[in-house]
Formats: C-alpha cells, structure tokens, sequence
C-alpha cells in the first residue's frame, strides 16, 4: 500500500516506464520486467521530476522498490538541504604562520614561473578602473575593502 505523496508519483512513474498497472510500494523494478536501460531512464525522469541527482552506481539495493527509491530521493535531498545550509556560512581561511611558504594552486605556479621566465612581460596585469553610479556608502565601502585586505595576505 503506497504510504506517501512522492511514493504515489513514483508508483505512477514506474508503471509508465514499465507498462505495467498497479505497481505497489515493495515491487521490485527488475521482477515488474525492468532492465538496466528502463532503470538509467527512469534514474533520468526521477532527477527531473524531483530534481534531485541519484546515480545508478550509488542507489542502495533496496531503491529499487517504490518504497526504497522514495528513501533515496528523501535522503539526496535532506544531503543537500544540508550542503546549502553549510555553504551558506563563510569560510574561515587560516592565516600561515612566519615565513611559511604559501600553498599555490597549479595554474598559480604556471603564472609564477612565466613572471620569472618573462619578467617584463604584462600579460597578466590588470588594471582596470570602474565608475560607482548611484549614492555610494563610503563607510559600508570602507569597511569591505577592509574586510577583504584583512582576508587575503596579499593586501596587507
């Protein structure tokens, strides 16, 4: 018996997909005549209708009745209700200590070694200049340049 409104919807999916009636809440896809590719559009019709982004490689065994994929959809979305809620705060970036040396990405290093390689070539400056129109906060403005000089050693 199908116990919710998203179990519902995926009982009704799966019945399309698989041209059967009646799918019940513990029917197995690949016993109702599923098969990998019936279970890769029906993982793609899932993902859109539910927006979600399960991956065949990782559902667990029992997603494949209408109950289990139900838990899985349920738990890619409290997953990311938690990744949005979470990168919603700044992230502390540790300040290095003494004469550390910075850790440089790769295209760092590459741009790096060009400067040494061409010293005075301007390739990379940018100078650019920008016009603020409308009214301006100059403390709000004062303040973020702050901000961002206290957050990056480069500035300071």
């Amino acid at each position: 018996m199908i116990t919710s409104p998203l179990e519902a919807a995926l009982a009704r999916l799966w019945s399309r997909i698989l041209r059967v009636n009646n799918v019940g809440r513990n029917d197995d896809f690949l016993l109702l005549g599923g098969d990998r590719s019936g279970l890769a559009s029906l993982i793609t019709s899932v993902n859109s209708l539910f927006r979600v982004d399960l991956k065949i490689e990782s559902l667990p065994q029992d997603a494949l009745t209408v109950a289990g994929m139900a838990r899985a959809i349920a738990s890619v979305r409290s997953a990311a209700a938690v990744d949005k809620q979470s990168s919603t705060r700044p992230t502390v970036i540790p300040r290095r200590q003494g004469g550390e040396a910075p850790h440089l990405s790769d295209m760092q290093r590459r741009m790096w070694f060009l400067a040494q390689l061409y010293p005075d070539d301007p390739a990379y400056n940018q100078s650019r200049a920008y016009r603020l129109v409308g009214e301006i906060d100059v403390n709000v403005l004062d303040q973020s340049v702050r901000y961002i000089a206290r957050r990056h050693e480069t500035f300071l």
